[in-house]
């Protein structure tokens, strides 16, 4: 995925792997105060995106094919208060069509914290 660090301002490519990938602003905030789930996964019609913030404050939740494509905003500059929040992903794209069965990940911003987590769609 493609994208510009909210810290420095320098733009690069981020590599998604099925582990979860963090990215922390150097001398920044820890890793920990970022927490996303994806149940169930894998899904058929419709999964629950949970995650946890340290601190109230605006956050992006999107969901990305493998090949970087955003292909879904779940959440764009939602506030959200500190705390745990859910979010529900239909498998529809922005158009309003299912996506194709496959591997996607949902891609959580808050401030200058981002994670993801990997998620399956079946068909």
């Amino acid at each position: 995925m493609y994208g510009t660090n909210p810290t420095t301002g320098q733009t690069g490519t981020l590599l998604l792997t099925p582990e979860a990938t963090t990215s922390v602003p150097p001398g920044g905030e820890l890793a920990s105060r970022l927490a996303l789930t994806v149940e169930p996964n894998p899904f058929h019609a419709v999964t629950s995106i949970r995650f946890s913030l340290a601190s109230p404050g605006p956050v992006d939740l999107a969901i990305y094919d493998p090949a970087g494509r955003r292909v879904a905003a779940v959440l764009a500059g939602a506030w959200r208060d500190h705390g745990v929040s859910e979010a529900t992903w239909d498998g529809r794209d922005f158009r309003g069509l299912p996506v194709p069965g496959g591997v996607y990940f949902a891609c959580l911003r808050a401030g200058a914290l981002m994670t993801h987590r990997r998620l399956v769609v079946l068909k």
